[in-house]
């Protein structure tokens, strides 16, 4: 099995392929074998079995896929329902994208969203290639008006010189199992449809924070606003978690109250979280009083008037009629009571199921994106010049960035294959952007021109940062 089929374990689409691949790194000129054996080909012999071998040049890319999101709600975490995209006015949903990396592709990703009918919008995404998942969200105006049609994503990326723009693949669930303890059933899908249902509105829209990346580093925190507008008198809980960070990042869940906004705070205190661009979404599970039809009801209570008044004017017949003519005016008032209790039933029927029920649904907000910069340093120095046997001075200058305002430890590792050459290490205090190291080159110290580094450290709310950057070094020779 390939090394992250466990990780899938949980996934409603499964992409990962029995297939081996293997990078060769070939450092010289020479003839190489490769033996291809099948572990089973004592137990198994059949020529339907046909292996084929590849060997080109490594060329980074990607490829892409798009679901409908399965939505989970409280009550049935283990077993979504299959996707589809259908949005409400002034509502959202949501669709998951996986990026696909081959050959060490690990450059952003841009995504979008293509063929959007008017009244309907998307922010699009941003993507590290070191991720392997994101989402987008497609949000509807109040006034959308009814739709339905193929839509199509879209991601741009740039590798070198080279401008890549794919559109994903696209697949669904066939039908829900618990998808901890069985591999769903899915496929490939030949396009992917929205529609815009305009009978009904969303029971609240959910907006977060401004259309921008925002940007912090390990150890820092963001606050990112959240407001809500509900619809129709909705009034139930909206208790909103993210959905789509790396397990690194844990954000709290934000509770809107009634008329209340909030506010995502995005603490990153995991040293081990990936630095990269992130796309996101918040998610409310709540309960909603819905009526399903009630439109419904109104042409039954018509026909049940018209019936109604037919029944008067039969039996207002009825009491005027002698004779022959009494009889058929009789057989039509009994056909007409028969078909107004028709009537009163569906009626009271229609009535019963359109009474509003508590139902589980799933609120989406805008989607927000943020970058996670490994440090919150941005360090300089220039080219330093330093006889055998003397000492030169370098000016190291400090930018802090991400609202990070303490010390930073400055430390000097000497050129690798030299010797002789030794740095001063020194701390750039708080509320100080610049400092000195003093370089020594003894009187035996390696001549010519070397790259040596600096590394600066850092504690940013006891999150550790590094930094290292190289400098060109010049050791002149001191004839004896």
């Amino acid at each position: 099995d390939p090394s992250d089929r466990q990780n899938n374990i949980g996934n409603a689409f499964d992409v990962t392929t029995d297939d081996p691949s293997f990078r060769l790194e070939v450092k010289e000129d020479a003839t190489y074998r490769v033996l291809i054996r099948d572990q089973y080909n004592s137990s198994r012999n059949d020529p339907r079995y046909v292996y084929r071998m590849a060997i080109r040049r490594e060329t980074p890319d990607f490829r892409l896929l798009a679901l409908p999101a399965l939505v989970v709600t409280n009550n049935n975490q283990n077993q979504p329902s299959p996707g589809t995209l259908v949005i409400r006015r002034g509502g959202a949903v949501v669709v998951d994208v996986r990026l696909l990396a081959q050959d060490g592709f690990n450059e952003e990703v841009t995504l979008s969203v293509e063929g959007l009918p008017g009244g309907l919008s998307c922010r699009g995404a941003v993507v590290s290639g070191s991720a392997s998942n994101c989402s987008l969200v497609i949000e509807s105006d109040p006034n959308a008006g009814a739709w339905s049609g193929p839509i199509r994503i879209v991601g741009r990326a740039k590798v070198g010189n080279q401008d890549l723009v794919r559109t994903a693949r696209v697949g669904n669930t066939l039908w829900s199992v618990n998808i901890q303890q069985e591999r769903p059933q899915s496929r490939l899908m030949q396009e992917l449809n929205l529609a815009v249902l305009d009978t009904e509105r969303a029971a609240a829209t959910l907006t977060a924070g401004e259309d921008k990346v925002w940007e912090t580093c390990r150890g820092g925190k963001l606050e990112i606003p959240v407001k809500s507008q509900r619809h129709d008198g909705f009034d139930g809980e909206i208790k909103l978690k993210a959905v789509g960070l790396p397990a690194q990042i844990k954000p709290n869940e934000v509770n809107l109250a009634k008329g209340n906004d909030g506010k995502l705070e995005v603490s990153i205190t995991d040293q081990n979280t990936p630095p990269g661009t992130y796309t996101f979404y918040l998610q409310a599970d709540t309960k909603l009083k819905y009526a399903r039809f009630p439109e419904s009801l109104e042409p039954l209570k018509q026909r049940q008037k018209e019936l109604e008044d037919l029944v008067k004017q039969f039996e207002e017949e009825a009491k005027n009629a002698e004779g022959d003519a009494a009889k058929p005016i009789q057989e039509k008032l009994n056909q007409a009571k028969k078909l107004k209790q028709d009537a009163d039933k569906a009626v009271t029927d229609t009535e019963k199921n359109v009474q509003p029920k508590d139902v589980n649904i799933a609120l989406f907000s805008q989607p927000i994106k943020i970058r996670v910069a490994p440090h919150p340093l941005k360090l300089t120095a220039g080219a330093v010049t330093v006889k055998q046997g003397e000492t030169a001075m370098l000016d190291v200058n400090l930018e802090r960035l991400y609202g990070f305002d303490d010390s930073v430890d400055i430390t000097f590792a000497a050129p690798q294959g030299t010797s002789g050459i030794g740095g001063k290490n020194f701390k750039i205090e708080k509320g100080q952007g610049s400092g000195k190291l003093e370089i020594t080159a003894n009187a035996s110290a390696t001549p010519g021109e070397h790259t040596a580094v600096i590394k600066a450290t850092c504690r940013y709310n006891n999150v550790q940062g590094n930094l290292d950057i190289e400098f060109p070094l010049k050791v002149e020779e001191v004839k004896k």
